[in-house]
């Protein structure tokens, strides 16, 4: 009986998870078709400013690390 009941708990996990494919595919479908312009516009702007903060970050990394070795520099010699 035991391995009914796990055949038909699978079961019902490959129809649940089925379902949730089925439903993102249609949704990617739906965000393929409305993709306008504006969206395009909006999704650039976005990268645009993510890719100034990631700049941004890496000069910062940078400032950090050179202070690290610096300090750890001044630490080996005294």
């Amino acid at each position: 009986m035991a391995l009914a009941d796990r055949v038909f708990d699978a079961d019902r996990v490959i129809s649940v998870m089925d379902n949730k494919v089925e439903g993102l595919r249609k949704e990617v479908i739906e965000l393929k078709v409305g993709l306008g312009p504006e969206a395009i516009a909006a999704v650039k702007l976005q990268a645009s400013k993510v890719q100034t903060l990631a700049d941004h970050l890496k000069v910062k990394l940078e400032e950090a690390t050179h202070c690290r070795e610096s300090l750890e520099l001044d630490l080996d010699n005294s």
